[in-house]
Formats: C-alpha cells, structure tokens, sequence
C-alpha cells in the first residue's frame, strides 16, 4: 500500500496516476515492490478474472503466463486466457501495470470459496513473481458476485 502513496504523491505521469488510483480498493495479494488486483469480467456469458500486477515489471510477451494458487488443501495451475501481455510502463515513475485474464471455471471458484488460499506464483516468460494474498476476503467477494 505503501507503493500508492509513494505513485499517487508523484506529479510527474498523470495518466498513470489515474490508473494507479483504480488500484486502491481492489488490492488482493502484495509482494516487496509489487501489488495485485482484480476484478470480474463477464462478456456475454463467459466470466474471466481480470488480473493486474502494479510494479517495476516490464513485459511484452506473445504466450501468455502460468498461475499457481497455492492453498493449504493443494495446487491449481491455470494459464491466462491473455496471450498478448505488454505493460503499460511509465519511464518517469519507473512502474508499470501488467493485465491479463483467466477463466473463472467451477475448480477455481470452489478453491477460492472453500480453501484458505495461501498466496498466487504468476509466471511471465523468465520472470516468476509470488504474492501472500492480503484480502481473502475481497477475492471471495468477487467470486460470490459472479454466483448471483
């Protein structure tokens, strides 16, 4: 949360400032230097999670990444339905925000409702970044959203 701050305080790249303030109330996991967000996508009748790193990453990569959720009960690999992932990198601040999204199958939402999820290892290219999940909580209410 820290990171916020630190971006919002910051005058020097207001388009992404604005971004960076979309972050505030959806922060779901943190890892030294880096938060995770997301949110519900629901296109036609298909649901995705939308996931969003916020850091010092920059990747342009065309296949797409690994998840691992890691829970006491067990392991849930998914790949990201996004092939194409490019940060939205800002010079001046020296951070970027990283999208892409997952399907949000029946296994995931079960394990996210009914598991304590440990935390999330997001795999980009060479780059494997793992987050503590902070707001259970918040995850869960974004799954039991999409149940209604």
């Amino acid at each position: 949360m820290e990171l916020l701050k630190i971006i919002a305080e910051s005058d020097l790249d207001k388009g992404m400032s604005e971004k960076i303030s979309h972050f505030e109330d959806q922060i779901i996991g943190e890892n030294e230097g880096f938060l995770l967000s997301a949110e519900l996508l629901v296109l036609d009748e298909f649901k995705f999670m939308k996931f969003s790193i916020l850091g010092p990453l920059k990747v342009d990569v065309f296949e797409g990444c690994k998840l691992l959720f890691k829970s006491e009960m067990g392991n849930l690999e998914i790949d990201s339905d996004t092939l194409e992932i490019v940060t939205d990198y800002s010079r001046k601040l020296k951070v970027g925000i990283t999208e892409f999204d997952i399907d949000l199958d029946a296994q995931l939402i079960n394990m996210i409702d009914n598991q304590n999820l440990v935390c999330l290892q997001i795999a980009i290219k060479r780059t494997k970044l793992e987050f503590k999940i902070t707001d259970k909580k918040l995850l869960q209410t974004i799954i039991n959203v999409e149940k209604e």
